[in-house]
């Protein structure tokens, strides 16, 4: 979002609340089970490819130099203060600090696609296109994709896998 190079990244401070830290601080992951698990793998690879979806939980990337750089950059800490609201709230912040002394902060008090922060339908058609494209072609994605979109309008839901 920022235009960030990796290079430009001296420190990545992650902050959240004990129990993630716990689940999720793994800095180095070697398997595509525990980079799932890992927030500095998914935080890296957001910052270096600009989203972080099921295609990115390959070997190549839990072995791409690039990632493993900025991972030995980041850190996982416990906030107190996060740590209070959990589990009301699953918080975490992120300081980037670049190598020119600039900090930017970013802070959710709850993940992408949780109800307090919905995902957008342009995000769900996204996801699902992501999702799909491993198994379906193009075409047949979007067609499903519309029938989706028109469900409610069908007498019988099997009306709809008829594409």
């Amino acid at each position: 979002e920022k235009g960030i190079k990796p290079e430009d990244i001296e420190i990545l401070r992650i902050q959240t609340y004990s129990v993630a830290r716990d689940l999720v601080g793994e800095p180095f992951p070697e398997t595509i089970y525990e980079a799932k698990f890992s927030l500095p793998f998914c935080v890296s690879t957001a910052l270096v490819y600009g989203h972080v979806g099921i295609e990115d939980f390959t070997d190549e990337r839990i072995n791409d130099p690039v990632l493993e750089e900025l991972m030995s950059h980041c850190t996982v800490e416990i906030d107190p203060l996060l740590d209070a609201h959990y589990p009301d709230k699953w918080a975490a912040k992120l300081n980037v600090i670049l190598c020119n002394g600039t900090v930017i902060h970013e802070q959710t008090d709850f993940p992408k696609g949780d109800p307090e922060n919905k995902l957008s339908l342009d995000d769900l058609h996204t996801k699902f296109r992501r999702l799909c494209s491993l198994l379906l072609p193009p075409s047949k994605i979007e067609a499903w994709l519309e029938q989706i979109m028109k469900v409610d309008t069908f007498d019988n839901i099997a009306d709809m896998w008829h594409i």
